[in-house]
Formats: structure tokens, C-alpha cells, sequence
């Protein structure tokens, strides 16, 4: 499958309109996407956010993903810093 099929079925699946939602900028055109729609750089950014969430080791997520330790901490890790703090004294206690 090519990335632009992924990110075409991407674009359909996450459109309120896919659910019978209302949809006002949506187009029958595959090749628009719905403007309330959800990108694939979204949903990687989630699940990238999810593993570190569910404590799997940073190095681990970055290789996984195939993103640098530093890109993935500036752009994708979307934590609140009590959550990070949480998990730090969670480890920290079971050590």
C-alpha cells in the first residue's frame, strides 16, 4: 500500500462524515480531505505519546517509531509535565 492510499484512507476514516456525522467542508472527491478530519501525522503523534504514557521506555518508542530521542521529545511527546513528573516518581518508588 502507498503512503498516499494510508493517508487517503486515514483522512476518510477519521471524517465525521464516515459516522454520519454533520460534515460542512466535506467533498465526495477521494482526493480532498475533510477539513474536520485527522491527519496520519496525528495519530502517530497519539500513539507515540501512548507507549510513553504506558511506561515503554523512550529508547524503545524511538527505535520503534524510527524518530530520534531528541525530535521525539520536542515534537511528539505530548505528556503534561505532571504526567512525566507521575511516572518519574512512580519508577522511582518501584526501584
Amino acid at each position: 500500500m502507498s503512503r498516499a492510499t494510508m493517508r487517503r484512507i486515514v483522512y476518510r476514516v477519521t471524517a465525521p462524515c464516515f459516522f454520519d456525522e454533520p460534515c460542512p467542508n466535506c467533498s465526495d472527491s477521494d482526493d480532498v480531505r475533510c477539513g474536520d478530519a485527522v491527519s496520519p501525522h496525528a495519530i502517530r503523534r497519539g500513539s507515540i505519546t501512548h507507549y510513553l504514557s504506558e511506561d515503554v521506555p523512550i529508547d524503545v518508542v524511538s527505535d520503534r517509531m524510527n524518530v530520534g530521542r531528541k525530535t521525539l521529545e520536542k515534537h511528539y511527546d505530548q505528556r503534561s509535565e505532571e504526567v512525566k513528573v507521575e511516572q518519574r516518581r512512580e519508577h522511582i518508588e518501584s526501584i
